[in-house]
């Protein structure tokens, strides 16, 4: 049985990994009323920081146990790779943590829109009406995601990506800066969209595309 949390501790976030996306994600939480920072798990040997941006490096994942049970439960992604985060998610919520959701103030989502657990609004982006993002997102600046569009678990959209309406972006896939994709569209799992790539027809599922018009140049072996 887990302890009963404190109040002091119903606000604090652990950040996993301390590469460069947790410094955005840092960013954002000392503009965010709603979480306090206890510290950064290193998921990266080869990189071993004792602070990020003046915030602790509390170890690698041995120390997660006990920082469990002393009631650190609300843990948040920051890997930059769809697959880790994907995977990492899984791992720690059956461990017993819970994903974070992280949200800058600038961040709209608008009425009738969604937002799933341990995703990542940075400023400036936008989920327009009866949007639903899904787990373990990383929204980056500027993006705007059209009315109805669906993101799937672990989808990252890079700085300056806009999405027409009712779009379906499935699981895992990135789409990269500056990408634009037309109204109504699918995305398949575990694409890639080059940057600012238009896609002007469906994407099949570990597709590589690139260019306006968009053009499958690959399929990745999974």
């Amino acid at each position: 049985m887990q302890p009963q949390e404190s109040a002091v501790q119903a606000r604090q976030v652990i950040l996993y990994a301390a590469g460069g996306h947790s410094k955005s994600v840092i960013s954002t939480l000392v503009e965010t009323p709603s979480w306090d920072i206890a510290g950064l798990i290193n998921v990266h040997p080869v990189e071993r920081p004792e602070a990020v941006l003046g915030f602790p490096v509390l170890g690698d994942d041995a120390v997660l146990p006990d920082l469990l049970a002393r009631g650190l439960r609300h843990i948040h992604l920051c890997m930059g790779d769809n697959q880790e985060r994907a995977e990492a998610g899984q791992r720690l919520q059956a461990m017993g943590f819970e994903l974070a959701t992280i949200q800058h103030p600038s961040a709209k989502c608008c009425p009738f829109s969604e937002v799933g657990a341990g995703t990542f609004m940075h400023m400036y982006s936008l989920l327009g009406a009866e949007c639903v993002a899904g787990e373990g997102c990383i929204i980056q600046p500027f993006v705007s995601a059209g009315h109805g569009t669906r993101l799937g678990n672990y989808v990252q959209l890079a700085p300056g990506v806009n999405t027409g309406g009712d779009c379906v972006i499935e699981d895992r896939v990135f789409i990269g800066l500056g990408a634009a994709v037309m109204p109504g569209l699918r995305i398949g799992r575990n694409a890639i969209i080059g940057a600012n790539a238009v896609v002007r027809e469906d994407v099949p599922d570990n597709a590589v595309v690139a260019g306006n018009p968009g053009r499958v140049i690959k399929i990745k072996s999974v």
